[in-house]
């Protein structure tokens, strides 16, 4: 290899190195950034699993409040409909009846409030 060829060959190693450089130089922080927003990412994704957590126990929660409501509410429609029809036989019967409709109804609104 002669001379030439040889400082031709520096010349272009040079212009490479200073190319890479270069690269490197416009490349700046951009890996930081990265994770950075990776990170960042990961703690918005932990946050949306807790609140998609907590909001399928909140909606188990009010189905469960609305079964029992739904229960109630038939539990008083047919003790109203014993209180209505006379298939009541004594005022200790009638006043069972009516305490039972009076503690459902103060269940269900309890329920809402809490909803």
């Amino acid at each position: 290899m002669s001379m030439k060829e040889r400082i031709l060959q520096l010349y272009k190693l040079n212009r490479i190195d200073r190319e890479l450089h270069e690269l490197i130089s416009l490349r700046g922080d951009i890996p930081a950034k990265i994770e950075d927003l990776s990170s960042e990412k990961n703690q918005h994704d932990e946050r949306a699993n807790a609140l998609r957590a907590e909001l399928d126990a909140i909606v188990a929660a009010e189905s469960n409040v609305q079964t029992e409501n739904d229960h109630l509410l038939e539990k008083i429609e047919k003790n109203d409909e014993m209180l209505r029809s006379g298939a009541v036989k004594s005022n200790k019967e009638y006043d069972a009846l009516a305490k039972e409709i009076e503690d459902a109804t103060n269940k269900i609104k309890d329920n809402e409030k809490a909803a």
